[in-house]
């Protein structure tokens, strides 16, 4: 499988880095969305994730991400 932008960008990041991000995002001055940190931890965590596999942990009630936005 081939890794994401994403993927690849946040594993060039060092545990500090990844630290520092992890504060930026939970900061409600600058994200008030808790999507995008359950996003960060589970790349964070799953850095050989599918994109499906994404889609079925954050919206678990939700039909696949292929079938529901025609990706």
């Amino acid at each position: 499988m081939q890794s994401s932008n994403l993927q690849q960008l946040l594993q060039s990041f060092s545990s500090l880095e990844l630290r520092e991000l992890r504060k930026f995002l939970t900061s409600p001055f600058y994200n008030t969305r808790t999507d995008l940190v359950q996003l960060f931890d589970y790349l964070v965590e799953n850095q050989s994730a599918s994109k499906e596999q994404v889609w079925q942990h954050l919206q678990p009630d939700q039909p696949s991400m292929t079938k529901s936005c025609g990706c």
